[in-house]
């Protein structure tokens, strides 16, 4: 499959699919924050607590597909198979 499509053209699927995911988890965190200043300050003037922690600082993902596996869901979502 590599051969057939070229190394760099794989390489440069990877890279743009890596670079979407961390854009998407930055929007993420950048909307969570946002979120609970709101939440923060509207329970400041209620006499509420404030929450106790970021959704980025908990969030973790967890990958435990293999190198091969990850490969084949990236060659598919790529539109290349």
């Amino acid at each position: 499959m590599l051969a057939a499509l070229g190394r760099d053209y794989i390489i440069q699927h990877v890279h743009g699919y890596m670079a979407d995911k961390l854009d998407e988890r930055r929007y993420r965190a950048y909307v969570t924050d946002a979120m609970m200043a709101i939440a923060e300050n509207t329970a400041r003037f209620n006499g509420g607590s404030q929450m106790s922690g970021r959704w980025y600082d908990q969030y973790k993902p967890v990958d435990n597909r293999s190198a091969e596996e990850i490969i084949l869901d990236i060659v598919k979502k790529a539109g290349l198979k």
